[in-house]
């Protein structure tokens, strides 16, 4: 919870307000100008970054609701993946892969599915030291991957 000070107190309140709306209202527009708000800032740092993070999940979890729009889920996911990867969470990373993956299974690409649901696996036991439900999850889905492409 100590966390949660330090991350409100350097985010801007302008950003703060757009994300505390999108959160409640959960409606694009307050997502997309949350997040032209925060690149548009000159002053960046790890809060900042976690934030967009955030935004930009959230984003695509709206357009994955929407099966029209699974392509700009997609693209959103990637973005969250690289930021991900910049800030060097596995445990984001592994959230984006699995998103990702579970669109490539509604689109029927399992190849592609299995290959990151093994990705996400090996960065979730090196987080979890080979323990927790995640990875539990993480072999179902490979089995689960596994067993539709077959």
């Amino acid at each position: 919870m100590g966390n949660t000070r330090s991350t409100q107190s350097s985010i801007p309140k302008n950003i703060k307000l757009l994300y505390g709306q999108a959160l409640t209202s959960q409606t694009l527009s307050y997502y997309i100008q949350a997040l032209n708000a925060i690149q548009s800032t000159d002053n960046t740092n790890q809060d900042i970054d976690q934030l967009e993070y955030n935004i930009i999940l959230n984003i695509s979890n709206i357009y994955i609701k929407q099966d029209h729009h699974l392509a700009l889920a997609k693209v959103y996911i990637d973005i969250a993946l690289l930021i991900a990867h910049q800030l060097g969470q596995e445990d984001k990373m592994a959230t984006c892969l699995n998103k990702r993956d579970s669109i490539k299974i509604d689109e029927d690409d399992y190849d592609t599915a299995f290959v990151d649901y093994h990705q996400s696996l090996k960065a979730e036991l090196k987080r979890k030291k080979f323990g927790g439900s995640s990875v539990y999850h993480a072999y179902l889905k490979i089995g689960k991957v596994f067993y539709d492409r077959c």
